[in-house]
């Protein structure tokens, strides 16, 4: 029981490190989440595009760099949509992980498991990282 909560603290120190060190959305994001928008007919949602990364995980992992992927999966979930349109981005962050080096090959089933289940939850609603962000009040 002592490791579980050993293993819980560390996690909560983690999530905090890595919401403190939120990369920069710079305006060239912006641009490109909004061109991703009218390439695939989607209304532009009321909230500025702000993208944090990997939300809840590390950006790199040794050699395996997961920051261009989740920064494409960011867009995704700022728009939203049909529950098929996040099983799809939740599937190419995984293939992008995947292909991210060998930490990320072995990564990928964890962080797709990560972010189809815990991708619109209170906690990543908490973090204004959830699928449709965009659309959040």
């Amino acid at each position: 029981m002592k490791t579980l909560y050993s293993l819980l603290v560390l996690s909560l120190i983690l999530i905090g490190i890595e919401r403190f060190t939120l990369p920069p959305t710079t305006e060239s994001m912006v641009s490109s989440a909004k061109e991703y928008g009218d390439a695939n007919n989607k209304e532009i949602p009321p909230k500025t595009f702000k993208q944090d990364g990997c939300t809840l995980f590390p950006d790199k992992i040794f050699s395996s760099d997961f920051s261009e992927a989740c920064f494409k999966h960011d867009i995704s979930y700022w728009y939203g949509g049909s529950e098929e349109e996040k099983r799809q981005a939740d599937t190419q962050l995984k293939e992008a992980a995947a292909n991210a080096g060998t930490t990320g090959y072995l990564l990928q089933w964890p962080i797709y498991i990560g972010v189809h289940f815990f991708g619109d939850t209170w906690l990543t609603k908490y973090f204004d990282a959830n699928w449709g962000f965009g659309w959040n009040e």
